[in-house]
């Protein structure tokens, strides 16, 4: 029996929002998570928030049923992870863009392994994660789909889809601001205030996915709101003259490389 049923390396950002999400849905209690991270200031703020800390990573690898790795790509390839080489060692759950089972495999000597591409809006309960295990028992997959299910939707994919789930959910928030920004300065160009403008569109964005959910045919969508001779036309035929739609899947596209090339560096 261990002594915590899971250990968090690395307490940025997005490993924050996740342990956030385990404590508000009771996942776990605090007394079974322990937190590592070199930044001392880190600690002691969840410390005071009632959790373990270490400044040890080998206290989390030892003591711990399941390890999240949160820590940056660079720096764990040039960490010793040897405290992992153990034959009852951690199931480890990796949050690491762009590397791959293969080489978290290679440096913790662990089989039981799952790799995870989360994004930005995990922050506000809205993420999306895309989950993939290997050697993992159906219990250690069902809670760590019910740890990353607290901060928003999940999905199970191959790890050869990983680079494609990058181009799309992992890099797609910035793709959606961009575009929210666009339509904030065409309403200020046609007299909105920027309060107005960014009102108006975060929630045409959030009413439009909610449609775009329950809907399996968008060109059906974009057809209802285009009356014939009408105003949302002259947008669509713009966006139209200006290949957006053609832009949009190269970037995706460019992404996807990016990614691949990314992973092929450190095979």
């Amino acid at each position: 029996m261990k002594d915590y049923k899971l250990g968090i390396i690395g307490a940025g950002n997005m490993a924050t929002a996740i342990l956030q999400g385990i404590l508000n849905h009771s996942i776990l209690q605090p007394n079974e998570i322990i937190v590592h991270d070199t930044d001392l200031n880190k600690l002691k703020n969840l410390y005071l928030k009632g959790l373990p800390t270490t400044s040890v990573a080998e206290e989390l690898i030892s003591s711990c049923e399941y390890i999240l790795l949160a820590v940056k790509p660079q720096n764990f390839r040039d960490c010793d992870w040897s405290a992992f080489h153990r034959a009852d060692g951690p199931v480890v759950i990796s949050i690491m863009a762009g590397v791959k089972l293969s080489e978290i495999r290679a440096r913790v000597s662990q089989n039981k392994l799952c790799r995870i591409m989360p994004n930005l809006p995990m922050m506000v309960n809205s993420g999306t994660s895309a989950i993939c295990c290997e050697n993992c028992t159906a219990a250690d997959e069902a809670f760590i789909e019910t740890v990353f299910s607290s901060v928003g939707s999940v999905l199970k994919t191959d790890e050869d889809k990983m680079d494609a789930v990058t181009g799309i959910s992992g890099s797609g928030p910035a793709y959606v601001f961009y575009f929210i920004r666009a339509m904030i300065e065409g309403g200020v160009r046609c007299g909105l205030t920027a309060e107005e403008a960014k009102f108006l569109t975060i929630n045409t964005f959030f009413g439009a996915t909610k449609l775009a959910e329950q809907s399996d045919d968008l060109d059906l969508l974009i057809k209802n709101v285009c009356s014939k001779g009408g105003t949302t036309i002259e947008a669509i035929d713009a966006f139209n003259r200006n290949d957006m739609h053609a832009a949009i899947i190269d970037g995706v596209e460019c992404c996807y490389k990016r990614s691949i090339e990314l992973s092929k560096s450190h095979d």
